[in-house]
């Protein structure tokens, strides 16, 4: 199974009038309005034996408050003149980062490999296989956008089934954090 822990993003307008400009790009494959998330860290294939542990582990991760994150500016993975990804900015005071700090932390205790990218938060909101012209200047015009503040109170673990119209996501295990 492949799994990843994560929080839900809400689409909201002007997020919903981003993804639409996106998808009206030949090539750009922009995932549902129900699928934004923000991946916290991503698992791979994991035995579906495992899952126990790793619910344990967002149980014990759920111990954080709620908080929110602010949704602003528009930009590219590996860089905006040669976008692969397209990304929503995600600002929130580091409260993501101590989050995936305590995941990495209780991963280490079940055997899990660490992570060794730096976790730099931001919702995808596109892919494409090659780099295009509309698509650097779809970045360009929205990269000072600002998407509004959401509250996050829940941390998921989600599995990932991959088809030819795009990833399909469903929630193994859902924790409330402490309001």
């Amino acid at each position: 199974m492949r799994l990843f822990y994560a929080v839900d993003i809400m689409p909201v307008s002007s997020l919903k009038k981003l993804t639409e400009s996106l998808r009206s790009i030949p090539g750009v494959r922009v995932p549902s309005d129900d699928s934004l998330h923000i991946t916290l860290r991503f698992l791979g294939d994991v035995d579906k034996r495992k899952i126990p542990e790793l619910r344990e582990i967002l149980d014990n991760v759920g111990e954080h408050p709620s908080f929110s994150v602010t949704l602003q500016s528009v930009g590219a993975f590996p860089n905006e003149l040669s976008p692969r990804v397209i990304w929503v900015g995600v600002e929130d005071g580091g409260i993501l980062q101590s989050l995936v700090s305590s995941i990495e932390e209780e991963l280490k205790e079940t055997g899990f490999p660490l992570e060794r990218r730096p976790f730099k938060p931001h919702l995808t909101v596109g892919r494409l296989r090659k780099p295009d012209p509309m698509v650097i200047r779809t970045v360009e015009r929205w990269k000072t956008m600002t998407f509004g503040v959401q509250a996050i109170k829940e941390i998921r673990l989600k599995s990932s089934v991959l088809t030819p119209s795009g990833p399909r996501y469903r929630d193994e295990y859902v924790v409330n954090l402490v309001d």
